[in-house]
């Protein structure tokens, strides 16, 4: 068997590579484009926002391939090959760390902290990117597509399962900025199934990144105000039929915290997830558009 990196992983790496559509040296002085792409690339180079998503693809074949090598020998969970997966996106390969092989996964938890460059400038994110993968790869895996029932309404069990889902995921990609901001209480969320402020303002924090991501420049506190809402107006509009961007998935998981189902939890927005918008919008008393735009995150994502 092996395994492809799931949007989980496909976000972490996004968000600590970065994306840059003209050439640079990297670090390690090579020109370097997109998220982290080093093959073929010139000087002045300039790619679209659709090339970078090309050659991200491209590059994570490569180190998909790396770790699926030791898949018979470990039969990595999916929580596990992707944070292995990110970890060889960003050193080459994990090889070193496993020892090829030899190691327990206690000890490559334990060695994983270790790749940080001590020492250097790069040494600070550096650790927050290693956290966050060993946080991954030591986090159990929760399969949603498994446990979604059919309606666009949640039951209270299948509501509680549900935000426990959201919660899990922001913890694992967002969990250093949730410990680093007051309003989550400056810790993890408690995975409890229950939609309160700190929920809410995780969420906030995970579209204030994604917000910063396309241009804006905003404090990252959690808090959905007039900038975070100024800033969804200028980056993002709303989110609909056909988007395939980390909104997306946020907008599901504001429906599943509300106990509705979009039967999704990934970035493409399908007709599924609209129809879920539009049930929840209506019984809102909101434009059911099947569009999640200011009024839909404000209404949603402000503290109670």
């Amino acid at each position: 068997m092996s395994r492809t990196t799931s949007e989980t992983g496909i976000e972490l790496i996004k968000r600590f590579e970065g994306c840059r559509l003209k050439a640079y040296l990297c670090p390690a002085n090579k020109l370097t484009i997109g998220y982290g792409h080093t093959s073929n690339v010139t000087s002045n180079m300039t790619i679209t926002q659709a090339q970078a998503e090309s050659y991200l693809k491209e590059d994570l074949a490569k180190f998909e391939a790396n770790v699926n090598k030791y898949h018979d020998r470990y039969t990595w969970n999916q929580n596990e090959f992707d944070a292995l997966v990110s970890f060889a996106y960003n050193i080459g390969s994990i090889d070193q760390l496993i020892a090829n092989g030899t190691r327990s996964r206690s000890v490559i938890a334990q060695k994983m902290i270790l790749y940080v460059n001590k020492g250097t400038s790069f040494e600070k994110g550096l650790t927050v990117r290693r956290e966050a993968e060993r946080g991954l790869f030591l986090s159990s895996t929760c399969d949603t597509e498994t446990e979604l029932p059919e309606n666009h309404v949640l039951t209270a069990d299948q509501k509680a399962y549900n935000i426990k889902t959201v919660q899990k995921w922001l913890n694992d990609i967002y969990g250093d900025d949730i410990k680093s901001c007051k309003s989550c209480g400056n810790k993890l969320l408690n995975e409890d199934g229950k939609n309160g402020n700190k929920t809410r303002a995780a969420l906030t924090i995970a579209l204030q990144l994604h917000l910063n991501e396309l241009g804006a420049s905003l404090k990252i506190d959690g808090l959905y105000g007039t900038g975070t809402n100024n800033a969804v107006k200028t980056y993002i509009k709303y989110v609909g039929l056909g988007n395939s961007t980390i909104a997306s998935k946020i907008v599901q998981a504001v429906l599943y915290a509300y106990g509705y189902n979009p039967q999704m939890f990934y970035n493409d927005f399908t007709e599924e997830c609209a129809t879920a918008l539009k049930q929840c919008q209506e019984d809102k008393n909101l434009n059911a558009d099947g569009k999640a735009g200011v009024i839909f995150f404000t209404t949603f994502l402000k503290q109670r």
